[in-house]
């Protein structure tokens, strides 16, 4: 443990008997920062509530919008490869029946 060496003026002070050194000497440093807790387990359904009421409800909607989005873009997708392959396929067969 670290010992404070006592300067002059803190002997001044003992010797005069205050009743402030004596209570400055007492006082505890007090907390900074509070210790860190764990929690063990699931995620509670507080939790997902405090979140979903944090974000706004329009970004609801853009969040359904999006996903909707997605989905529609990832059928058009689909449905664009399989007319560009049955475009490409009469295209090839067709220049190879003029040739021969």
């Amino acid at each position: 443990m670290i010992q404070k060496l006592e300067t002059p003026a803190d002997v001044a002070v003992s010797d005069a008997g205050t009743a402030s050194a004596t209570a400055a000497e007492t006082k505890q440093p007090c907390e900074l920062v509070k210790a860190e807790t764990c929690q063990v387990g699931n995620v509670k359904w507080k939790t997902y509530k405090m979140y979903t009421q944090a974000v706004l409800c329009y970004m609801w909607i853009v969040l359904l919008v999006g996903i909707v989005l997605y989905q529609g873009l990832v059928v058009l997708e689909k449905l664009w490869i399989k007319w560009w392959g049955e475009v490409s396929g009469t295209a090839v067969m067709s220049v190879l029946a003029l040739e021969t």
